[in-house]
């Protein structure tokens, strides 16, 4: 369909004059005539009705024209976003996630991100907290979240939230569980993780200031393999209290309730942010319910 077809019916039908219509579009009234004649025979059914100088709209025509306005609407949407891609090519940042992109809300802040800056492009990787912090420092990433109490000093961060972990243990250590106290749990074999990760770190903080040391007998880099060696009455392990909650209720593992920690999520960014990365954190701010001028950690 001829769009200057329909631009010469929305024209006339708006100033019901063919000669005015025209003038408006700087054509021959027998090129706008032409034109209206082009679009009744492709689609079938009059538009207008003419008596002599006199112009009406058909029922038909009436009907049609909001659909014909909202096509030339899009059209010219179309050409805008055209011409600002053109002028304003997309620009990409590398954001480094650390557990589940939903309990992060990445989906939700990239359409608010993309809502107010559409030519801003996030290329999203995932790893484990100490691997975003390499990936600021080397360069390699732009921005990241970090999670657990052993925040470095060298990023710039802002605290979103704090997500509750709780020890889990197999099922069938319920009786001993429920009578345990911390140095009972640290004598209790546990399943650990990668260094450069935030579990070691959240573990050593449940210990903090009592001079114990958890005994680790076993290394795994995945939360399902993790969960699967609990289960299977390997060891302890801790994890978010929704995962653990989860699983109890399976009757797999049991809780040690007493072993709950609030550990700290925030958003990190090298200490340099420019105009993006400014962009990026305000979206992530603004979805977690953070005010712009929250502290940051230096």
């Amino acid at each position: 369909m001829n769009l200057n077809h329909l631009r010469a019916f929305v024209t006339t039908a708006r100033l019901l004059n063919f000669t005015r219509a025209a003038e408006k579009l700087h054509l021959s009234q027998p090129a706008i005539s032409g034109q209206i004649r082009a679009l009744e025979e492709e689609i079938g059914v009059s538009l207008f009705q003419r008596d002599g100088k006199k112009v009406a709209l058909t029922e038909t025509g009436a009907r049609l024209l909001d659909k014909a306005e909202a096509v030339l609407d899009a059209a010219a949407a179309f050409l805008d976003r055209a011409d600002s891609l053109r002028t304003a090519p997309p620009r990409h940042l590398r954001l480094g996630i650390i557990i589940g992109a939903e309990v992060l809300r990445i989906g939700k802040t990239l359409a608010r991100l993309n809502a107010s800056d559409p030519h801003l492009r996030i290329d999203v990787q995932q790893g484990l907290s100490g691997w975003v912090i390499a990936g600021l420092r080397s360069g390699q990433l732009d921005a990241g979240f970090f999670l657990g109490p052993n925040l470095p000093g060298d990023v710039d961060a802002t605290e979103l939230t704090r997500l509750t972990y709780l020890v889990a243990a197999p099922a069938a250590w319920a009786g001993e569980i429920g009578r345990a106290d911390l140095a009972d749990i640290a004598r209790m074999p546990w399943i650990w993780t990668p260094e450069n990760g935030s579990y070691p770190h959240i573990v050593r903080d449940l210990f903090s200031g009592h001079h114990l040391t958890p005994m680790k007998i076993i290394e795994a880099d995945r939360e399902a393999t993790i969960v699967n060696l609990v289960a299977s009455g390997i060891g302890l392990c801790i994890l978010r209290e929704e995962v653990v909650r989860a699983i109890a209720r399976d009757d797999r593992i049991v809780v040690w309730e007493k072993g709950r920690r609030e550990v700290p999520l925030y958003f990190v960014t090298r200490p340099d942010p420019d105009a993006p990365l400014r962009t990026l954190r305000t979206a992530v701010m603004e979805e977690w319910g953070v005010r712009p001028d929250a502290e940051r950690a230096a």
